[in-house]
């Protein structure tokens, strides 16, 4: 925005305090702390009071926005109808959730460690909760009247506007990531987390896209998983140790297609010489993939082993923290072999 100020260019800034809607980094904070924890201990800057918007409001907003130009620079501040602390939208969030948490902040002295507490309770990456902290230090109180003048609409209230953003956040393996999977779709819970973690190695290469995309297709076959095969194969064990079956095998065929089961995982993605994606079948709290990704440089091209998770409360986070030392050594591992392989039959 200040680039565009000075270079002369009418610059019109939206300034809104938390925004209550899927992927705000606010709310998914809240939501993951709810459903996660029993007793809530949130540091004390829960105690900040702003005004919380819908994020439809906001998008109402900026589309509308277009519609009123200006000659000169502008800011406005939006707000939603109520001034409410972190806090009492925390105990406003339990009451539309049925979730029952006793609610007591405490002083954590440094921002590190309350980025550190709320890196291991919620999915919400660490870049984004500092920004969030250090947003919510002071009272963030917006004065929306100019804005309301201009562009009048009803606004939500807050807790509707959280019933409307938990139902829509259901929808999130609807997607394009997720190939539109109807089991996918089936297995996904409210308690899981909005973002995902994730654990990946990329590797530069010389083999071309089809020598690359030829060899990720082999997975399941005779290289197995292209590294750590008796890693892959104790945590298979694992799983039939507390009774959870696994199938096992692949299709004959060269490449594989949506739909295709490769021992307990499922194609859900196939995008020659770009993307495969398998859903996650093992048991464990949560819901993952695995991605294989293609990409050109021109000079070079790269491969990207990576493992999306979205975590099932505390035992999902926890599942995730322990297997990352694992999913990091193995993706490495897979993605320099797979290198390896298709720079060899490129030869």
């Amino acid at each position: 925005a200040d680039i565009l100020r000075e270079a002369g260019v009418p610059v019109t800034e939206l300034r809104a305090g938390i925004i209550v809607g899927a992927g705000s980094a606010a709310f998914e904070v809240m939501r993951d702390m709810v459903y996660n924890l029993p007793v809530l201990t949130p540091p004390r800057w829960v105690r900040s009071r702003t005004t919380p918007i819908a994020l439809e409001n906001l998008l109402h907003y900026l589309v509308a926005l277009l519609d009123h130009p200006a000659c000169e620079h502008r800011i406005f501040e939006a707000a939603g109808p109520e001034v409410l602390s972190y806090q009492q939208q925390f105990e406003h969030f339990m009451a539309v959730s049925g979730k029952r948490r006793w609610l007591l902040p405490i002083p954590l002295p440094t921002r590190w460690i309350s980025v550190w507490f709320l890196n291991v309770i919620t999915s919400v990456p660490p870049t984004t909760a500092r920004a969030l902290i250090q947003g919510l230090k002071h009272d963030l109180l917006a004065d929306d009247t100019a804005l309301r003048a201009l562009i009048p609409q009803p606004l939500i209230a807050f807790d509707d506007a959280v019933r409307s953003t938990l139902k829509e956040e259901e929808k999130l393996v609807n997607s394009s990531d997720w190939g539109y999977d109807a089991q996918a779709f089936a297995r996904w819970r409210p308690e899981y987390g909005y973002f995902a973690k994730q654990a990946g190695f990329t590797v530069k290469t010389s083999a071309s896209l089809q020598a690359l995309w030829r060899v990720v297709n082999q997975i399941g076959g005779k290289e197995r998983y292209f590294f750590g095969n008796i890693l892959w194969q104790t945590r298979a064990l694992m799983d039939l140790a507390i009774g959870h079956k696994l199938a096992k095998g692949r299709p004959e065929r060269e490449y594989l297609q949506t739909g295709d089961a490769v021992d307990s995982w499922k194609v859900i993605v196939v995008e020659p010489e770009k993307q495969l994606t398998l859903l996650f079948g093992m048991k464990a709290p949560g819901l993952g993939r695995l991605c294989f990704t293609l990409e050109d440089k021109g000079d070079y091209r790269t491969i990207d082993v990576r493992a999306f998770w979205h975590p099932h409360g505390m035992p999902g986070l926890f599942y995730w923290l322990l297997m990352i030392p694992a999913h990091l050594f193995i993706f490495r591992g897979m993605a320099k072999r797979i290198a390896r392989l298709a720079e060899q039959s490129t030869d």
